[in-house]
């Protein structure tokens, strides 16, 4: 049995909500990391099914683990950061509870962390689907030398936003969250406002190339439950409105004003890409247009230029460049605006996501995946 140090080297934080078998492995790849002075925090939102019990099963075997519990049911906002309001590591990281970290994850993380002095460390992430890996990938801006660099090129790119694959020295996450209000409904978009807040208040930011982090890819997501996707557009323009609050109180420089009106069109066309079959899309705009007005800025008054007007509508629901036949244009042009926007070696690896996707699904359905990037472009 492991034995826990009261000021361990690292805190990893896993809220968990009915995370089902996967749990089991997450915590596993966790208890068997090769950095043993660590404490991994688990904080149960109130589950339902078996995962307090398997939670209970790791925690009785190691001493390292710390279980908290959520005496209701207060979405993962507010459990993640219930987490890190707990840590007593030097330095503190999360991880979902379907994913894993691969067993030197940690102390990778950490030697870089203390060599380059830095206060936020990232790494590559592995991203698998159906048991198979699709790709590697920086989980951030891999050239950021600085938290306010990091969160500049976030802005810009939308890119690097998850709060998982990095490591934090808890100064920093203390000082973030000291500026993150209380929210027991907010459950979309919180990877993005935990890692602008942050991002804000950290200085040297650096890279470690190795694979520390495992996602599990989900083909389903939070939109597919056309019963709430009212709530969850809401929850990502209100993170909106959180960063921009913030980044006006840090007085940034008029770029970041640019920058943001930059991030809240791609979620706008995100969100709007994403929506349910069968939602009434007409509300949908409504709902965006009443939650960020900063999108007459961005569009005009008249938004039939925009994902969200007519000739999108027109389309039945998809933009007038998907009307037609599927060709190989499509991916070359795809291709090309993540050239232009995201510079010359971001594009390659999304082109090589995109022809992953199109041997998996085939060319018409790897079309219709597409097009929310696309559009991001727009």
């Amino acid at each position: 049995m492991a034995a826990r140090s009261s000021e361990p080297l690292v805190s990893v934080i896993v809220p968990v909500y009915n995370a089902g078998a996967a749990l089991e492995t997450c915590l596993d790849s966790l208890a068997n990391q090769t950095l043993a002075d660590i404490e991994i925090i688990v904080v149960n939102d109130a589950s339902t099914d078996g995962s307090p019990g398997i939670i209970e099963g790791f925690a009785a075997a190691d001493s390292r683990f710390r279980v908290l519990s959520n005496g209701e049911n207060l979405n993962l906002f507010e459990t993640r950061r219930g987490g890190f309001a707990a840590a007593r590591g030097a330095y503190v990281a999360a991880c979902d509870s379907d994913d894993y970290m691969p067993g030197t994850a940690l102390e990778r993380l950490y030697e870089t962390a203390r060599r380059e002095e830095a206060d936020i460390v990232h790494g590559r992430v592995e991203q698998l689907a159906g048991g198979r890996r699709l790709e590697f990938y920086f989980g951030s801006p891999f050239k950021a030398s600085s938290g306010r660099a990091f969160v500049e090129s976030l802005l810009r790119f939308g890119r690097g936003w998850n709060v998982w694959g990095k490591l934090y020295r808890r100064a920093v996450v203390e000082k973030g969250l000291a500026e993150l209000p209380a929210n027991k409904r907010l459950f979309q978009a919180e990877d993005l406002l935990f890692s602008v807040f942050f991002g804000l208040e950290a200085g040297p930011y650096a890279a470690c190339p190795e694979i520390v982090y495992g996602y599990r890819f989900n083909e389903g997501n939070y939109f597919s439950q056309p019963e709430k996707w009212p709530s969850q557009v809401a929850d990502h323009f209100q993170v909106l409105a959180l960063i921009k609050a913030r980044l006006e109180k840090n007085g940034l420089p008029a770029e970041y004003d640019r920058l943001f009106k930059r991030l809240a069109r791609k979620t706008a066309a995100g969100v709007f890409a994403n929506l349910p079959a069968g939602a009434d899309r007409a509300l949908a705009r409504a709902l965006i247009t009443e939650r960020l007005p900063c999108l007459e800025d961005i569009y005009g008054a008249d938004f039939r230029r925009s994902p969200l007007g007519d000739d999108y509508e027109k389309a039945g629901g998809r933009p007038r460049f998907f009307r037609r036949a599927a060709r190989p244009g499509a991916l070359v042009l795809f291709t090309l605006t993540r050239l232009w926007e995201n510079g010359f070696y971001e594009s390659l690896i999304r082109f090589r996501q995109a022809l992953t996707i199109i041997r998996r699904d085939g060319y018409k359905q790897a079309l219709e995946k597409m097009k929310g990037r696309l559009m991001f472009c727009a």
